[in-house]
């Protein structure tokens, strides 16, 4: 019986192996999914979680908003949404006041306990982002901005291009 043989020697990746290696995506998502690690961690010491967070910070940010932007905004589907607002409304983080005519039609506040809370998380999210950048210059920090923002832009435009 013939021993099959590896056409490529040991260390020395394949064309499929070598193109991924050179591809950004994996970089990108490893470095996103180490930083947002980081960041739950830091975030679940003070019992929230990463969802909760962005929705309270959105919140503080832009003032109270209808239910079905604040999901666009985050670029969530509306349930995923609904689920942590439930959670943070029994914690009377947030509230949903539907007094409108159309009882769909939800707007978004923080509570006085809500934007205590964000203000402590958001304590929390410099410190994580700190560390994520330890070692960086300023202007390291700047170019690595804008290269994001460009790759986020290409993508975006590729997708409207069809495909």
């Amino acid at each position: 019986m013939e021993e099959s043989r590896d056409p490529h020697p040991a260390g020395q990746p394949g064309p499929r192996t070598a193109w991924v290696a050179d591809s950004i995506g994996p970089h990108l998502r490893l470095a996103a999914k180490e930083a947002r690690t980081l960041l739950e961690r830091r975030l679940s010491r003070t019992g929230a979680s990463f969802g909760s967070w962005i929705v309270l910070a959105m919140l503080e940010g832009r003032g109270p908003m209808i239910q079905r932007v604040l999901a666009e905004s985050l670029g969530i589907e509306g349930p995923t949404l609904t689920r942590h607002l439930d959670r943070l409304e029994e914690l009377v983080l947030v509230r949903r006041d539907r007094s409108g005519a159309d009882r769909r039609y939800a707007l978004v506040s923080l509570t006085d306990s809500g934007r205590a809370l964000c203000h402590e998380l958001d304590a929390v999210a410099r410190e994580a982002n700190a560390q994520l950048l330890a070692g960086f210059s300023d202007d390291e920090v700047a170019v690595l901005k804008a290269m994001l923002r460009r790759l986020t832009s290409n993508a975006a435009s590729a997708g409207t291009a069809g495909d």
